[in-house]
């Protein structure tokens, strides 16, 4: 199953590399010590636009989220991807949770499409 959502931001800066570099250095830590929900995976163009980032949960829950930055209109795009029947609800939760706790000030607007 595959589900969209977006977060808006507002004010300056890029939510996917605020995001990236909090969950870096989160990446190492044991899953009792950890301070969110999710582990960054990987990231593609780190440094350069249009680059996308990966998490995954840490609680066991199925599929991973990838989200870029658009810049133009602040917005962080992401999309979650399951394999099977799973359904995407666990990791898009730990993920909103995630964005709220680092970036609760910078969020105007959180939207979910499930299709």
């Amino acid at each position: 199953m595959k589900a969209r959502f977006w977060v808006v931001g507002e004010g300056a800066g890029s939510l996917r590399a605020r995001m990236n570099s909090r969950l870096k250095k989160d990446r190492k830590r044991s899953t009792e010590r950890a301070s969110s929900p999710v582990v960054l995976k990987q990231q593609r163009k780190s440094d350069r636009r249009p680059g996308w980032s990966s998490a995954h949960s840490r609680n066991g829950g199925r599929g991973a989220v990838r989200y870029r930055w658009n810049a133009q209109l602040k917005i962080l795009e992401c999309w979650a991807v399951t394999r099977g029947g799973n359904r995407p609800s666990q990791i898009i939760g730990e993920f909103v949770e995630t964005v709220l706790d680092y970036s609760s000030s910078k969020i105007k607007s959180i939207h979910i499409d499930v299709s």
